[in-house]
């Protein structure tokens, strides 16, 4: 033989290099018209490949061309030398088609709609482009369909907000319980008020909780006993919405605000109502029809219950002194204590020493404030909206098993809506 040369197999997912006898070309004919289409394309990065894997495929072995569409090699990350990747071989897409391959690999059914990790993998296991991933990230974040359908994963947004109240008995707080079990009395509800600067509650049952039973509760209660407030602050409860509500808002001048609508929370009464349904069910026994008989022991105990904000008690910040408990171990081991009559100029003296306790306690509830925003904040996050934004707004559809209607099966908002 003219030449001493030993051959040798090579696996072919291996032999990535071309040679000149499997990889000769056949002519320009059919490339020379491909060339030509390819010359009048937008996308100069995959003309440049195009031209390059057609005129010096050995120069470029990662890349070859084949009946038109350009080809690169790309082998998984995840698959060994020792094993074939039989998708090594990508499909290059020029620009005009990408927004096609990632819809299929997102919104279709076999897709899914999942997120850009799982929209990314897909895509990848058979086609190529330069900054894929960017590209992928861009159109799941702007896929309407997943904003309208994926749970938020982002800490809640908002952050802790305060009202200030710096006089007492500006601010009243309203909500109301139930309906519980009706009473021996026929009583279904709880009228919950709050003053917000001195905590101070008042609670009555209530046979009904509609407009005109809670307008005479508040005329009789609070302000022909405590005086009118500047601000009553409600729900959105068909309770409170009502022309009876609105009318004693309009009669007496109160300023009527209202919680925002599925955010009870911001209302400070909730916080009581908590308690409350604490010490109901604390005392609670077989039979829930007693459930109203120690509503008033209940009102006592919050209002001489130390309360952090105020570093005191409402009922010393409203009487000036601690109210005694009808029941106490002291009073009985002491017996008849003689009262000491208190001069006028003493008391005189005590009230005149509130007005400075107030100062004291206007410092206390911003401190407190401060310290609960502090740890409300930490897992939340600050947003801010502009004008001409577009937003999302939360649905509460309710199932229906006659309308045939899954509320699991509605996505939890709509939209969009401009700001």
């Amino acid at each position: 033989m003219e030449y001493n040369f030993t051959i040798i197999h090579r696996k072919g997912a291996l032999h990535h290099v071309p040679d000149a006898l499997s990889r000769s070309p056949e002519g320009l004919g059919n490339d020379d018209e491909t060339i030509q289409k390819i010359l009048e394309s937008k996308d100069k990065w995959y003309d440049k490949k195009f031209r390059n894997a057609l005129r010096a495929p050995d120069l470029f072995p990662d890349w070859r061309v084949e009946e038109g569409k350009l080809y690169t090699h790309r082998p998984s990350d995840y698959i060994s030398l020792e094993m074939e990747d039989l998708d090594a071989w990508k499909l290059v897409v020029p620009r005009d088609l990408r927004n096609q391959v990632i819809s299929q690999c997102h919104k279709l059914p076999q897709s899914g709609h999942l997120g850009a990790d799982k929209t990314y993998h897909r895509v990848y296991n058979s086609y190529f482009w330069p900054d894929m991933y960017r590209d992928i990230v861009k159109f799941v974040s702007s896929c309407l369909v997943c904003q309208k359908c994926k749970t938020e994963n982002a800490t809640p947004r908002g952050l802790m907000g305060r009202r200030t109240v710096e006089e007492p008995w500006t601010t009243v707080d309203a909500d109301v319980i139930g309906s519980i079990t009706p009473s021996e009395a026929g009583h279904c509800y709880a009228l919950v008020l709050q003053y917000l600067f001195t905590k101070w509650v008042e609670i009555f049952p209530l046979r009904k909780a509609s407009g005109k039973t809670i307008r005479a509760c508040v005329e009789k209660e609070v302000i022909f006993r405590w005086g009118t407030p500047r601000v009553f602050f409600l729900d959105n409860g068909t309770e409170f919405v009502n022309k009876d509500i609105k009318s004693l808002i309009e009669a007496t001048g109160m300023k009527h605000m209202t919680s925002p609508k599925y955010h009870p929370q911001v209302n400070p009464v909730e916080r009581v109502n908590r308690v409350l349904k604490m010490m109901l069910r604390a005392f609670m026994k077989s039979d829930h029809r007693e459930w109203d008989i120690h509503l008033q022991e209940f009102r006592f105990a919050y209002k001489t219950a130390f309360h952090s904000s105020l570093q005191t008690t409402p009922a010393f910040i409203n009487l000036g002194r601690e109210p005694s408990s009808a029941i106490s171990l002291r009073r009985k081991l002491e017996g008849d204590v003689e009262i000491v009559p208190r001069q006028p100029q003493e008391w005189l003296d005590r009230m005149k020493r509130l007005d400075i306790l107030g100062k004291t306690i206007v410092h206390a509830m911003n401190e407190a404030s401060n310290r609960q925003a502090h740890y409300y904040n930490l897992p939340h996050r600050q947003s801010e909206f502009n004008i001409g934004d577009l937003v999302m707004s939360r649905t509460h559809p309710l199932s229906s098993a006659a309308k045939k209607f899954s509320a699991a099966l509605v996505p939890p908002v709509d939209g969009p809506f401009v700001i």
